[in-house]
């Protein structure tokens, strides 16, 4: 998968964040006009777990891949009658392919799944948690014009089951986003979405670009699709900018998780001020 070269723009500063940020038209609460994706090193590509291990392993063969991910499938909904109530097994929601990447997804496993964020801020928390001499990166994209802009009307999108996944046309379709319509605790926290590929071995990078224009902008009301970039020297800055904003690894991670995560947070943020 080759690289797409978003429109892309340097924030210099947390200010200058913040000002993009505020810059932007959001839409309703339920329908929000952007998502983001906060990486916490520039060099990696938007491309899901799954898709990775399949290129690492050389596997080139959509059918090949498409293999590994049934039998992953088939493990999960084998065991995870352990794990989640009676109730989410007995809802339709449970019942759909999306549903449960959704939910392996949640607990790492690798899908074909992207998780991203209704809120630039948990955007920038994950662009500067870890990874401190490479520069973070902020993907920003309007959704539903790259919904439209790969064959799919955004108030259809909740209707991404497995009959209507298996209608989309895949020459038209690259890539597309999907909101979970039985939420965990984690994903209202972090106000997720997710986006995903049609194509198990893709990256998301070619379905998203597919709503760029020529000229399009890296910021303002008329972005459709960029890159933010964080210098490295500043990730600790946004980092205790956004604790003061009561985000981070105790908020966005519910239970002992996020204390752990929150410990090693508090550890650099504490050596940075000696």
């Amino acid at each position: 998968m080759n690289s797409v070269n978003f429109p892309s723009l340097e924030l210099v500063s947390w200010d200058a964040f913040a000002t993009r940020v505020a810059a932007l038209t959001y839409g309703s609460p339920t329908l929000p006009r952007f998502v983001f994706r906060g990486q916490a090193d520039i060099t990696w590509r938007l491309e899901p777990k799954l898709a990775r291990v399949l290129r690492e392993s050389g596997v080139k063969s959509l059918g090949d891949g498409e293999q590994v991910e049934q039998r992953l499938l088939a493990q999960f909904e084998s065991r995870a009658h352990h794990h989640v109530t009676a109730g989410q097994l007995q809802t339709s929601f449970f019942a759909y392919r999306m549903a449960r990447w959704s939910i392996m997804q949640h607990y790492g496993a690798p899908t074909r799944l992207l998780d991203w964020t209704a809120s630039a801020y948990v955007a920038a928390y994950f662009a500067c948690t870890s990874h401190f001499s490479a520069e973070g990166v902020i993907y920003v994209t309007a959704a539903a014009n790259v919904l439209r802009a790969n064959g799919i009307e955004p108030s259809e999108s909740a209707r991404l089951h497995d009959e209507f996944m298996s209608n989309l046309d895949t020459s038209v379709t690259k890539a597309a986003f999907y909101a979970s319509t039985v939420l965990s605790e984690r994903e209202i926290v972090q106000m997720a979405n997710f986006s995903f590929a049609l194509n198990v071995l893709d990256g998301h990078d070619e379905g998203i670009a597919k709503v760029l224009v020529p000229g399009s902008p890296a910021d303002g009301p008329s972005l459709l699709a960029a890159k933010w970039i964080i210098p490295a020297d500043k990730k600790l800055k946004f980092l205790a900018n956004l604790r003061q904003m009561n985000i981070g690894a105790h908020s966005l991670f519910p239970g002992l998780d996020g204390l752990g995560r929150s410990l090693e947070e508090i550890a650099y943020l504490e050596a940075g001020c000696i």
